[in-house]
């Protein structure tokens, strides 16, 4: 320890080697005070004993940087991402966890925090691996300690991808009665796939699974441009014997 002479504030010399002493360490010293000496030189002191009582303090809660917790893409609001914050606290103080928007205000707005459990979950619809895979966050750890800390740090919530229906609209074709087998009837059937429009290596197959005399009258067949297009397998489109068709096309990515 070492003191100001002037005033008598005591100040720790040393926080390395004052570091190595527990709760409950009691040092001893003896403090002399004088007051200014007199004409003939000649100066009054008197001493006293102190003990100085090593106690308790309180540590910021220790949260680990950069964690990554990790959530499906398209989940409801409500979804909680997983695992939560990871904090502890050297005291065993309550927590209370905090999402900042300093550095990402755009991302926070899509996620919110139990503030006793650190469990972060979805907030806002619109989670798209394809659009967005990863929002990065700032958190606010709190004790409740009498005399409070608080530790903030950078998370990261990974959305994984997961495969997603291909879509098709509805479409009315028309063909004329009689045609020859094989005519392509209409335009093309245009199905689009997220997955696939993101680059992953999914090709789509098509079949005629139910309908009006299906398939024995109509068949899918691929296009030059990787679309589909009825065809006509038979020649047995008679308007007088039925002048319309609805057909269920089922659209397959191959990924499950």
């Amino acid at each position: 320890f070492r003191m100001d002479e002037a005033n008598g504030q005591l100040y720790v010399n040393d926080f390395d080697e004052f570091a190595k002493y527990t709760a409950g360490r009691i040092f001893d010293m003896e403090v002399e005070a004088c007051d200014r000496p007199f004409d003939d030189g000649t100066r009054l002191c008197s001493t006293g004993d102190y003990e100085i009582h090593v106690v308790e303090g309180n540590f910021a809660p220790t949260v680990p940087a950069n964690q990554v917790l990790t959530v499906d893409e398209n989940s409801a609001i409500g979804t909680a991402c997983s695992p939560g914050i990871a904090a502890t606290d050297n005291e065993d103080d309550g927590l209370t966890f905090e999402l900042l928007p300093d550095i990402t205000p755009a991302d926070v707005a899509f996620f919110s925090i139990d503030a006793a459990t650190g469990v972060v979950s979805v907030a806002k619809d619109g989670l798209n691996f394809e659009v967005k895979d990863t929002y990065t966050m700032l958190v606010k750890v709190t004790d409740d300690n009498v005399e409070s800390r608080s530790t903030t740090t950078k998370f990261t919530v990974s959305v994984q991808d997961v495969n997603e229906d291909p879509v098709c609209p509805n479409l009315e074709l028309r063909t004329n009665e009689n045609v020859p087998v094989g005519t392509v009837i209409g335009g093309e059937i245009r199905c689009t796939d997220e997955d696939k429009d993101a680059g992953q290596p999914q090709d789509l197959t098509f079949s005629i699974t139910a309908g009006d005399d299906a398939p024995a009258t109509f068949s899918a067949a691929k296009s030059a441009r990787q679309n589909y297009r009825l065809t006509t397998v038979r020649n047995a489109v008679d308007f007088e014997r039925k002048e319309s068709y609805t057909l269920v096309v089922t659209v397959n990515d191959g990924a499950g």
